[in-house]
């Protein structure tokens, strides 16, 4: 069993490079060695699987339909074996970096790349690489990718709402116009982020590393920014009635034409509406 185990993880080795795979990936890979459990049937399941996502065979390009059927393919093995889960969601990962630029012609993603992402966010998998990638319009709804990276990424107009991405990376990412209401961003790094026009109507951004990012225009109603750092950002136009301010770090931030009452700054000042200057209010005003 020992020696399908080495089987499988040659079979990952030798498929996944056809997707570029990264280090964590391999790192991945390699752990199947350890594992003396699986059968010749997952590995002929997945060698097939990897297939048909690259191209076939004879490196042809498959049908849509095809590549749909290996991404949910290989979705089902790593439901079924604890050992093909990691490299299968860093295979699909990978898949979105190299592919989700090509033929980006209009304003959502492709069949496979939302299907993909649909894929992972379901599958519950932590620190994700999604680097680079351009997913306008994609639809993550409710996903769960936590740690997730997508520092640099085009998400123009994506749907996030509800999402839990408590400690992911969008340093210098473009959420121009994004739906983020309800989403957890708990401890997330945005720093030089675009975020004008986003919706974080009751968003969890506490802790959050907001720094330089740009929210004009945003909806912060309600948003919870508690012991966030808004070092230089700009808050342009924004809507922060509601929004919980405790403790958050506001050196340098543009206030111009914000909608600021009554915003939360500390547990004994609050932003009275349509004021831009803190005034002195009991902590009666709002509870922090």
């Amino acid at each position: 069993m020992l020696f399908d185990a080495a089987v499988d993880a040659a079979v990952i080795l030798v498929t996944v490079p056809a997707l570029v795979m990264n280090w964590r990936t391999q790192r991945a890979a390699t752990m199947v060695v350890a594992s003396a459990s699986m059968t010749g049937p997952m590995t002929d399941r997945w060698k097939s699987a990897v297939e048909m996502l690259a191209g076939g065979e004879d490196n042809e390009e498959s049908s849509v339909e095809a590549r749909l059927g290996a991404i949910y393919a290989l979705e089902q093995i790593a439901r079924e074996s604890t050992t093909y889960r990691a490299p299968a969601m860093e295979l699909l990962a990978a898949y979105v970096r190299v592919h989700s630029q090509k033929g980006m012609a209009g304003l959502e993603p492709s069949a496979e790349i939302q299907s993909i992402l649909t894929v992972l966010g379901r599958s519950g998998a932590e620190g994700l690489d999604l680097r680079r990638t351009a997913l306008w319009g994609a639809d993550l709804d409710d996903a769960v990718l936590t740690e997730v990276n997508f520092s640099q990424a085009r998400l123009r107009g994506a749907a996030l709402a509800r999402a839990r991405l408590a400690r992911g990376k969008f340093r210098a990412a473009n959420l121009t116009d994004a739906n983020l209401a309800g989403v957890d961003l708990a401890g997330a790094v945005l720093t030089g982020a675009c975020l004008k026009g986003v919706d974080l109507t009751g968003a969890v951004l506490r802790g959050a590393d907001l720094t330089g990012v740009d929210l004009t225009r945003a909806n912060l109603q309600r948003a919870n920014l508690r012991e966030a750092n808004l070092s230089s950002a700009t808050l342009t136009g924004a809507l922060l009635d509601g929004a919980d301010l405790s403790g958050a770090t506001l050196d340098g931030v543009d206030l111009s034409g914000a909608v600021l009452g009554p915003a939360v700054a500390s547990r004994d000042h609050i932003w009275l509406p349509m004021i831009g200057r803190q005034s002195s209010m009991t902590p009666t005003a709002r509870s922090a």
